[in-house]
């Protein structure tokens, strides 16, 4: 398994990235447009540190886990900055903790460029957030479901 942090040389992954992110969250109006998804990617891998695309892949370049650092992900959160997030593991590499490496591996390559707070929204998963040191800021609506937004650093 290898960590990549994306450039925009990574064709090949950023397709793979689009087409898991398109796959996971279709239904949802930022993730329904393939192009849409592949420029968002495109923007934020040629952006200032420490906004980035990261993955995990296997020894055949196949993509395991992908997660993003995104810049204002939610507006109207207090102090709330940078935000992790698109966090996907691939359906075969799920039940793993592969997901969760990923998560500390780009939180830690986030805080060498800054020590700012990094944020998080999930519907569901607060359990292994808060296990992953991850602490509950409070609830809002986001994609029209409720979620818990969460804070590391």
């Amino acid at each position: 398994m290898h960590f990549i942090t994306l450039n925009e040389h990574h064709t090949h992954l950023i397709e793979q990235i689009t087409h898991t992110l398109h796959t996971e969250w279709h239904e949802l109006k930022s993730w329904s447009d393939l192009d849409n998804i592949r420029q968002r990617l495109i923007t934020r891998i040629t952006a200032p540190s420490p906004q980035t695309v990261a993955c995990f892949i296997d020894d055949k370049e196949q993509l395991l886990a992908t997660a993003s650092i995104i810049l204002n992900e939610l507006i109207g959160i207090k102090d709330s900055k940078w935000w992790i997030g698109e966090i996907v593991t691939v359906p075969s590499a799920r039940g793993k903790g592969i997901g969760s490496q990923l998560i500390e591996q780009l939180y830690l390559k986030f805080k060498q460029h800054t020590d700012e707070c990094l944020y998080l929204y999930t519907p569901d998963m607060q359990a292994l957030y808060r296990r992953m040191g991850w602490r509950d800021v409070q609830q809002t609506i986001a994609n029209n479901e409720q979620v818990t937004v969460m804070k590391r650093g």
